[in-house]
């Protein structure tokens, strides 16, 4: 005789909610009573449906009968109050509980099957999804070598030197022995268009991980963030990409998160594995100083030097001799490695970049750099 027992899954959980409504409407595919799944976490609309409020599927040769309530006050929460909705389900306990089992392993296989160039060797690039509460399923992308980004000598094979150093086995035994967390910060900062995006890239095809991105969204809560540090996919850096628009100082700008809580993940407080997070910023004066205290290695990129152009310059035009007449038109102004790269494509179709400087003084025309005064000499 199997004991009958019911089981509530709250929608706070919500990777738990979402996989079991999923994994209902799975089972109860073609029936009357199938689960639909709409929008989750909008608090506009009922996170899920069921027809007619209720009813019931059968699993393993048993009925189980399902029902979702809703909480008719708000219920607050780290960030703010909003609705939630408990999923009861009904039936035998053992049942319930492979239910739940399934759904949870269902759920986990959607969500992180690899998508994109599948079969090729690259860098998993995951990002956050605050519905379902998990990583998505990643976009598989091409590993880039260091040699592709034209940086000043030294920085990029530096920063790869301090994540190897980091990831050595006898570093991480030492931060047991201290009893110190282990978590590496890093923040890569200058103007847009600078390479700061590319270089982690670069870092992580080299060290052969994968990149989390976590977006601030105008719905992303404290509870988000808890939710992606403790579910950090292996072998993949946290990144953090433009955190002053996140940011002004300890203001929140354009969504739900605590400033609190960034510094507690950058403490390590919720991620269960070592953790290595990349941050990226425009403007280091718009952070405030208590987010710039747990930075462990910073990288500054400034605007396109002489010797970056002509490394850049030789690679897109490896025979052409007329790099110096390039540079004594470019030289004036002060722009990033994108916007020389730009030109550079721009140039490729009729193999002519003496013809095509015009093309370059466009786009300087079109960007807002701020390094410096205006045509100010660059470095070389």
């Amino acid at each position: 005789m199997m004991t009958m027992a019911t089981l509530v899954v709250e929608s706070r959980d919500a990777f738990v909610f979402v996989a079991c409504c999923s994994y209902l409407d799975h089972v109860g595919a073609g029936s009357e009573y199938a689960v639909l799944a709409l929008r989750p976490r909008d608090p506009d609309v009922c996170l899920f449906w069921l027809a007619r409020g209720q009813g019931s599927v059968t699993f393993e040769g048993h009925d189980i009968r399902y029902r979702i309530e809703t909480s008719a006050d708000p219920v607050a929460t780290d960030s703010k109050p909003e609705k939630y909705r408990e999923l009861i389900l009904e039936g035998p306990k053992d049942v319930l509980m492979n239910v739940v089992s399934l759904a949870l392993k269902r759920h986990r296989e959607r969500v992180t099957a690899p998508r994109g160039l599948c079969g090729h060797a690259g860098v998993m690039r995951y990002t956050w999804d605050d519905g379902s509460q998990c990583w998505d399923g990643g976009k598989l992308i091409p590993k880039r070598p260091l040699s592709t980004l034209f940086l000043p000598d030294g920085l990029a094979h530096n920063l790869v030197d301090d994540v190897r150093d980091f990831v050595r086995p006898e570093t991480r035994d030492r931060y047991a022995e201290l009893h110190v967390t282990p978590v590496r910060v890093y923040m890569l900062h200058g103007h847009s268009g600078s390479g700061k995006t590319s270089c982690i890239h670069c870092v992580a095809s080299d060290m052969g991980y994968n990149l989390a991105v976590f977006n601030f969204q105008p719905h992303s809560t404290d509870d988000d963030l808890r939710a992606a540090l403790r579910s950090l996919p292996p072998r993949s850096f946290l990144c953090l990409e433009d955190v002053d628009c996140a940011f002004d100082h300890r203001s929140t700008k354009g969504h739900h998160i605590n400033f609190a809580s960034i510094l507690a993940a950058l403490d390590g407080m919720y991620s269960a594995e070592p953790l290595m997070v990349f941050l990226t910023t425009n403007c280091m004066d718009a952070l405030d100083v208590a987010l710039k205290r747990r930075i462990d290695y910073s990288v500054s990129f400034g605007p396109a030097s002489r010797t970056q152009c002509k490394r850049m310059f030789g690679a897109f035009y490896p025979a052409s001799k007329a790099f110096d007449i390039v540079w004594d038109t470019v030289k004036h102004h002060t722009f990033s490695t994108s916007v020389f790269q730009k030109y550079l494509v721009r140039s490729l179709p009729r193999q002519d970049p003496i013809g095509s400087l015009d093309a370059f003084v466009d786009l300087v025309s079109l960007v807002t750099c701020t390094y410096g005064s205006k045509g100010s000499t660059l470095y070389a």
